[in-house]
């Protein structure tokens, strides 16, 4: 299976930089098609979604490739998620509700989020325009019901959020 990458303003661009972990500079297209070995496998659309999250980010793509990837009869995971919305936390603007639907799409297939699915949603939340510093809190009580434990990422991005917005509440909150 390959991951195949057009660049929308030179269709025959080359695409290598993707491999040594930068993002694409060029608007991309992103799409997966299978390569002599047969079927796509789960991990090839997690790093296909992962892809979208370049620069510029393509969330209608990494959308598309969920579909393509549930037509397909292949069962996403926590990854597939955690990258999806890893892609609205880049996306300009930030696609809020949309990241908040993928982690009820998510425990509606009986997915457990982990660290990473809410650090990425406190994130796309607080930084938000305008910031949705609610939700981010709602975020940090359903960790804790869950028993999932917020590390210092989650405590950074919420007070580092919050602070801006108001220095005495954060203080109250913690």
């Amino acid at each position: 299976t390959c991951i195949v990458v057009h660049a929308c303003t030179r269709p025959h661009a080359d695409v290598t930089h993707l491999t040594a972990g930068r993002p694409p500079t060029l608007p991309v297209h992103v799409k997966l098609q299978a390569g002599p070995a047969g079927a796509k496998t789960r991990d090839d659309y997690n790093a296909a979604i992962l892809l979208c999250g370049g620069r510029p980010p393509r969330p209608d793509d990494a959308i598309a490739l969920l579909r393509q990837m549930e037509e397909s009869g292949v069962s996403s995971d926590v990854t597939t998620f955690n990258n999806l919305i890893n892609v609205c936390k880049y996306a300009n603007p930030r696609r809020v509700d949309h990241a908040m639907g993928l982690l009820q799409q998510m425990q509606a297939k009986n997915l457990s989020p982990d660290l990473t699915t809410f650090n990425n949603l406190i994130d796309v939340c607080v930084n938000g325009r305008p910031a949705r510093l609610s939700d981010a809190m709602r975020l940090l009580e359903r960790m804790e019901e869950l028993g999932v434990a917020p590390d210092v990422v989650t405590f950074n991005t919420l007070i580092g959020a919050d602070f801006r917005a108001s220095p005495v509440r954060v203080a109250q909150a913690m």
